[in-house]
């Protein structure tokens, strides 16, 4: 896999992580916009974002981002930094628990407590984040980061493309028949026409549908859209619009 640059919050707490190889780092001091900046990278390539933050309030700025990023399914792998692994559990100051902090906004977070677990954690939360389009995230504190992984005599694989989600063919060939039987049809496209805005085209010209679309389908179906209903309304309703053009 090719290296992905990291977004980094840039405090002592994430010093440790920071110098694993500079190369990799685009640095920055704003802190709620590393997150956002990983998310966008994600979309904008179609590979792997990634961002990291410090302890206790670096947290809470990464939590905007990652929930933007885990709603857009952007791929985004995020390091959080932690507190010193003695004082976990103590209230030490900026405490907070990132594994469960960050449970909402990603499909995987986890905290690494020694360096043994590092190789594997850190392959199963990229898999996570490309596999399922969204965030994972992975802890550990600094004194944790600045220690070697283990070496390791087996490498698995590591999947960088994004799988492909499709019907079964019984889906499909339902589907097929209800469009063949249908007298007027209307189509209501979401973000799982990504990339397919010609596609979606060429089969509206064919079944003379209107083409409307969900607030999350609109940056792949509204531009060149030539079966847009008329008098375009918002885009929050233009599924109403669309069918009644129907």
């Amino acid at each position: 896999m090719t290296s992905t640059p990291t977004w980094p919050i840039t405090r002592r707490a994430a010093s440790g992580a920071r110098g694993w190889d500079n190369q990799l780092w685009r640095l920055g001091d704003d802190l709620a916009v590393r997150a956002f900046a990983a998310g966008a990278e994600a979309q904008l390539t179609g590979r792997l974002g990634a961002c990291a933050g410090s302890c206790g309030p670096g947290h809470l700025h990464l939590i905007n981002g990652l929930f933007d990023a885990q709603r857009s399914m952007a791929p985004v792998l995020a390091l959080a930094a932690h507190i010193p692994s003695a004082e976990i559990g103590t209230s030490f100051f900026q405490e907070t628990h990132p594994h469960r902090l960050f449970a909402e906004c990603s499909h995987y977070s986890e905290l690494i407590s020694h360096p043994a677990q590092m190789p594997r954690i850190l392959q199963t939360a990229i898999q996570h984040a490309i596999g399922r389009s969204g965030v994972a995230v992975v802890s550990m504190s600094g004194d944790i980061a600045v220690q070697d992984a283990p070496q390791r005599t087996v490498e698995p694989a590591l999947l960088t493309r994004r799988p492909v989600v499709r019907p079964g063919e019984a889906e499909i060939a339902e589907l097929a028949r209800l469009v063949d039987e249908a007298e007027k049809i209307t189509l209501f496209c979401g973000s799982g026409t990504a990339g397919s805005h010609e596609e979606v085209m060429a089969f509206a010209e064919r079944v003379k549908a209107p083409v409307g679309h969900a607030l999350r389908g609109k940056e792949w179906i509204q531009y060149d859209n030539r079966n847009w209903p008329a008098s375009p309304p918002p885009p929050a309703s233009s599924c109403s619009a669309a069918a009644a053009a129907a």
